[in-house]
C-alpha cells in the first residue's frame, strides 16, 4: 500500500488519470444497475396487460353479433365485383374486453372539474346528475348508467380564448378541435375527426358547403384503439360530436364514455380469403343507402371498390373484435348505385 500510495505522490498526472477512468466506470456500472433495474419494475420496458381473471387465454371469442339494414330483404349481394386498391393489414390484432360504458359519480366529478366545473351537481335520478357553473352559463349533463356526457358552454369569450382566430377553413376547424381534446384529462385521447358539416342558421338542421357563410359547425369524431376506427352497428362510427361558433368556441361535446381492455391478439384473415367470403354471401349488409325504407328488391350486383379494418362494438358479447368493412354501390331491379356497406367479421 505505501508502493502504491508513493506512485501516486510521485507520478501526478497518471494518477488524476487513473483516477477519471475508475470513476467513469464506475458511473457505468451505477446506471447499468439501475436500468436493469428499472426493466424488471416495468418502468422502461412495455408493461405485460393484466388480463381479467375470468379470462383464459386462447379461449374462444364470441362471434360479434352483426344487424343487417332495415332496409333489406336478404342479405346477397348479387354478382360482386372487386375493385379494390391494393391494401395492406396487420397479421393479428389484440381483443378488447369491454368494461362497460357506464361511469361512476367521481369519474364524472372529475370531468366536471376538467371543464372548470367545480360546484355539487344536481341530482336528477340515481343515473343522472347536472353539474351548472355559477353563472350557469355551462352545464355537464351525466348519465351514469350509459355513459353518455354532453357538456354545453354559453359564455362569452373570455381572456384565455385570445389565442383563438375566427374560423376560416377546415385547418382552423381542425385546430381548435384538436387543442380542445388535448386539454380534455379524462377523455378525447382516442378521438380523431371524421366528418366536418357546415350550418347556417340558428338549428344545426341546414347543411351548406361554404364554410366562409356558416354560422356553426358540426364535427362528429370516431375513437381509434391503436390507429384502427372503432365502428358500431349499422355502419357508424361517431362516438363523439362538437359543435363550435366562427370565434372557434367550442359550445357543445357529446361523448360515450366507455372502458375497455386489452386481451390478447388473434390472427386475421388475409384480404384474399376475405374476398372469397364476401363472394360466398358470409357478410352482413349494415348499410344500404340511408337506411330507410323497407322492402328493397333483391340485389342484382355489388360494386366494392374499398375494404378496411375496424373494430366493432356490437353492444352485445362485450367484446371489441376486428371486422373487414367493405363499402361500394349496389343496384336492384328499381335502384342503381346505391351506397352499400358490409361487415366481415376478420379473427380466423
Amino acid at each position: 500500500m505505501t508502493k502504491i500510495f508513493y506512485f501516486l505522490l510521485i507520478h501526478k498526472k497518471t494518477s488524476l488519470f487513473l483516477i477519471f477512468i475508475l470513476f467513469v466506470i464506475t458511473a457505468s456500472l451505477i446506471g447499468m444497475s439501475v436500468r436493469n433495474k428499472r426493466d424488471n419494475q416495468g418502468i422502461l420496458a412495455t408493461p405485460t396487460p393484466v388480463l381479467p381473471s375470468n379470462f383464459v387465454p386462447g379461449s374462444k371469442i364470441p362471434t360479434p353479433v352483426i344487424k343487417r339494414a332495415p332496409s333489406l330483404q336478404t342479405n346477397k349481394l348479387g354478382t360482386v365485383i372487386f375493385s379494390l386498391p391494393t391494401v395492406s393489414f396487420p397479421a393479428d390484432l389484440t381483443i378488447y374486453k369491454t368494461e362497460g360504458s357506464g361511469i361512476d359519480q367521481t369519474q364524472a366529478q372529475n370531468i366536471a372539474n376538467s371543464f372548470s366545473i367545480n360546484i355539487t351537481p344536481q341530482t336528477i335520478n340515481p343515473n343522472l346528475y347536472v353539474w351548472n357553473s355559477e353563472d350557469r352559463m355551462k352545464s355537464l349533463t351525466v348519465y351514469l348508467d350509459s355513459g353518455l356526457l354532453i357538456y354545453t358552454n354559453a359564455q362569452a369569450r373570455g381572456k384565455e380564448d385570445a389565442s383563438i382566430v375566427s374560423i376560416k377553413s377546415d385547418d382552423d376547424i381542425k385546430k381548435v378541435t384538436n387543442d380542445f381534446l388535448q386539454k380534455q384529462r379524462y377523455l378525447g385521447k382516442n378521438l380523431v375527426i371524421n366528418k366536418i358539416l357546415y350550418h347556417r342558421g340558428e338549428e344545426q338542421s341546414s347543411t351548406i358547403r361554404d364554410p366562409s357563410s356558416a354560422t356553426s359547425f358540426e364535427l362528429t369524431l370516431k375513437r381509434v384503439l391503436n390507429n384502427v376506427p372503432l365502428f358500431y352497428q349499422y355502419g357508424t362510427s361517431s362516438s363523439a360530436s362538437i359543435i363550435m361558433d366562427t370565434l372557434g368556441m367550442v359550445r357543445r361535446f357529446s361523448y360515450v364514455f366507455i372502458s375497455y381492455q386489452g386481451l390478447e391478439k388473434r390472427l386475421l384473415l388475409s384480404i384474399e380469403e376475405a374476398e372469397r367470403k364476401i363472394q360466398n354471401g358470409e357478410g352482413i349488409i349494415v348499410s344500404y343507402g340511408d337506411n330507410q325504407g323497407a322492402n328493397i328488391p333483391p340485389l342484382l350486383s355489388t360494386n366494392i371498390n374499398s375494404v378496411s379494418i375496424a373494430y366493432l362494438d356490437d353492444r352485445t358479447t362485450g367484446f371489441l373484435v376486428p371486422i373487414f368493412v367493405f363499402t361500394g354501390t349496389s343496384n336492384s331491379t328499381t335502384t342503381t348505385n346505391v351506397p352499400i356497406t358490409t361487415y366481415l367479421p376478420a379473427m380466423r
